[in-house]
């Protein structure tokens, strides 16, 4: 009943916490814990917020556990789960549909963020994390080893993409207009104007401050079902 159980925590996001465009998202769980246990881990969930590698946008994101029951805001999406309503993805589709993002790896999370903020939808953890991941991909074949050297001139493409898209506000790209772009890079405390500096360090353009607001002290809203 996974299914059951989220759709009932964004409903109560929408109907209950009055957030008429919510989106759950988070870095799930490995399932070590239930090989481990035998059973879900019910006493946290998990929120996105911190910012660990930079391009011309955020490429690779932290996240931290926190007690369950709960959901926190976060500015950022996993792009592993995404729970949401219908018209969302469909919108997202439409919009991207046509443009070139091939082999995109570190970047997709942050252009899915910036869309769902820019058509006014907001990001919350859900209080309880419903599934799980097999993170080991030892033997398998992942990003970083599938034919990545084959693809480097394609790849090149989508990132040239992406850089445009979140570097303009220009409509004819797929960001909405409910909120700007700009308003997103401050919404994180995200400081692009830091990013030309000749010996660029990461906390320029993301200060320890922004990750104590969004991993220590994120807005909350109250889960009060039992599951």
């Amino acid at each position: 009943d996974w299914d059951s159980r989220m759709i009932q925590q964004l409903n109560y996001l929408r109907n209950r916490h009055n957030v008429p465009r919510p989106i759950l998202s988070t870095y799930i769980h490995s399932d070590e814990s239930l090989k481990k246990e035998n059973k879900p881990r019910r006493d946290t969930t998990t929120t996105i917020c911190d910012v660990t590698t930079v391009e011309r946008y955020p490429t690779v994101l932290g996240a931290q556990d926190k007690p369950s029951g709960k959901y926190y805001k976060s500015p950022f999406v996993g792009a592993g789960f995404i729970f949401t309503y219908g018209d969302f993805c469909k919108n997202l589709i439409q919009k991207l549909s046509g443009l070139d993002f091939f082999h995109i790896f570190g970047g997709e999370e942050i252009l899915i963020a910036a869309f769902a903020y820019t058509h006014g939808w907001d990001v919350y953890s859900p209080p309880y994390v419903n599934v799980f991941h097999n993170y080991d991909v030892e033997g398998k074949p992942s990003w970083f080893t599938d034919n990545i050297k084959k693809v480097e001139k394609e790849r090149q493409i989508g990132e040239d993409t992406l850089k445009k898209i979140l570097d303009t506000e220009d409509t004819k790209y797929p960001l909405g207009t409910v909120r700007s772009l700009k308003d997103f890079w401050k919404e994180i405390g995200f400081r692009r104007e830091n990013l030309d500096k000749n010996e660029r360090k990461i906390e320029d353009v993301y200060p320890e401050e922004n990750k104590t607001k969004w991993c220590e002290n994120p807005p909350h809203l109250d889960y009060p079902l039992t599951e």
